[in-house]
């Protein structure tokens, strides 16, 4: 299970699962890409470059998905697939997707916001689960 939607009232809660912590962002990524369409009908045509830096784990989580979000609201991209690097507080990223298409890509939500309420980065077990609410 790469993330799973929780129980939340009006916004969508996301724990997203990794080996790595590298693993549990690229899939946060592809969390925030479900929730605007199905991943799967997004063709690894375009790929982008990501990089941001931030002072902890949950900000670099914050900034990583705002700039997805961002890239999806000012150029229209949207992304299947997250290959990311992380080396202390700073994040790489090459995200491939195509440009979105509301007649291929089957518009499903729109994401106001990343929040910061109830963010965690926390290695449990094995595995890491990188959790983040999104406003809808």
């Amino acid at each position: 299970m790469k993330y799973r939607f929780l129980e939340h009232t009006a916004d969508a809660m996301v724990d997203a699962y990794g080996k790595t912590k590298e693993e549990a962002y690229s899939n946060a990524g592809l969390a925030l890409t479900s929730i605007m369409t199905d991943p799967k009908l997004v063709e690894p045509r375009i790929m982008h470059k990501i990089k941001v830096k931030a002072e902890d784990d949950e900000s670099l989580l914050f900034e990583f998905l705002n700039e997805i979000l961002y890239l999806f609201e000012t150029k229209g991209l949207v992304f299947s697939k997250y290959k990311t690097k992380i080396k202390g507080y700073e994040l790489k990223c090459t995200a491939s997707g195509e440009k979105f298409n509301p007649g291929k890509h089957e518009p499903e939500n729109e994401v106001k916001a990343i929040t910061y309420h109830q963010m965690s980065v926390k290695k449990k077990g094995d595995k890491w689960v990188a959790r983040v609410v999104f406003d809808l």
